[in-house]
């Protein structure tokens, strides 16, 4: 069973400093609380009722209507974060990686010899651009 609003809406999803919230949208209130025990940005995705996040070694997967844990991996350092069509695109330091919706590695690309750097990915109608962690 998934939250939804007194208009029907499900929750807003805030994430900074290493913690992730569900929120009410329609009157703030905290719904539920999860700390990824790092202090670092957090990059958010949602889709089929899961919040996807991304913190610069880490990806998770939560239910959106509870908070609760669904599976997390460590990962090699990555900045963007793109889910899409049940798959979980990350991207950092030239490198392209392909995650499952239930966190298993599908494929990687490192771009060998092409540099490094921050990476933007897209597909049709989605997009994330590349931005540097605060």
């Amino acid at each position: 069973m998934s939250y939804r609003s007194a208009s029907g809406q499900g929750p807003l999803i805030a994430g900074f400093g290493g913690k992730v919230f569900g929120l009410d949208p329609e009157t703030g209130k905290r719904l539920w609380a999860w700390d990824t025990g790092s202090s670092s940005a957090v990059r958010l995705a949602i889709e089929e009722g899961a919040v996807f996040l991304l913190t610069r070694n880490f990806l998770a997967r939560v239910e959106i209507a509870t908070g609760a844990l669904v599976w997390q991996t460590t990962i090699p350092a990555a900045d963007t974060l793109l889910v899409d069509r049940g798959r979980i695109f990350v991207g950092g330091a030239g490198e392209v990686r392909c995650y499952s919706f239930d966190g298993k590695l599908l494929w990687e690309d490192d771009f060998k010899g092409m540099g490094l750097g921050a990476v933007a990915l897209a597909t049709e109608g989605k997009a994330c651009q590349a931005d540097l962690w605060g």
